[in-house]
């Protein structure tokens, strides 16, 4: 059976230009919630919980006047580099929740965005906690906050709502690659497109 905390979605809209929406529903009693990229998802009426969401009693005229205020939480942002200094231009930055010292937001488990041209981002709709981010990007090292290369080593990142974190950032090396070619034995001609796979030397199936 599902509890309070973990709702089923059984109808959903979107509003218009105008922050407006209408949704709906044969009779009943339901639990409303409002999302958005960028913001705090909230449950009616202004509730962060489920299982604490004021219950809508649909009959048969409509109910109006369900509103809902988002905010965007906190903010991590900063920028990622190339060991050197040059900007990352596409690369993705994650965050996710440390559930070991924060009470569980399922929401806000895990979220990312991706570096601009000048390798800037900011990932808004935070609650108040720890986070764990990390950047990474095809052809580079993957690199924790802060400057650390798995998961242990990193370093958590103090966040609080409407209240916008900087500074994170990264420097990420480049990764060592192999090339060469493939040629048609008899010929001697290139062969395009053929596939160049990789594989542990100290691993089999």
């Amino acid at each position: 059976p599902l509890t309070p905390t973990q709702p089923m979605y059984l109808f959903a809209t979107k509003t218009d230009v105008n922050g407006e929406y209408t949704i709906v529903a044969p009779p009943g009693t339901y639990i409303l919630q409002a999302m958005a990229q960028g913001y705090m998802p909230m449950w009616y009426d202004q509730i962060r919980q489920a299982d604490s969401a004021t219950r809508i009693v649909l009959g048969t005229a409509n109910v109006t006047g369900i509103d809902f205020t988002l905010n965007t939480g906190g903010i991590i942002s900063g920028t990622v580099r190339m060991t050197g200094g040059a900007a990352v231009r596409g690369a993705r930055v994650s965050i996710f929740f440390d559930k070991t010292t924060n009470p569980p937001f399922p929401h806000n488990t895990v979220n990312g965005v991706v570096t601009d041209d000048n390798g800037a981002y900011a990932i808004p709709g935070l609650v108040t906690g720890k986070y764990i981010v990390v950047a990474q990007k095809d052809g580079f090292v993957l690199q924790f906050y802060s400057m650390a290369s798995d998961l242990t080593q990193a370093k958590k990142v103090d966040v609080t709502e409407g209240l916008t974190t900087t500074g994170i950032d990264f420097e990420l090396g480049t990764l060592p690659g192999v090339s060469g070619t493939v040629s048609d034995q008899a010929s001697g001609l290139p062969i395009p497109k053929a596939e160049i796979w990789v594989s542990s030397s100290s691993q089999r199936f």
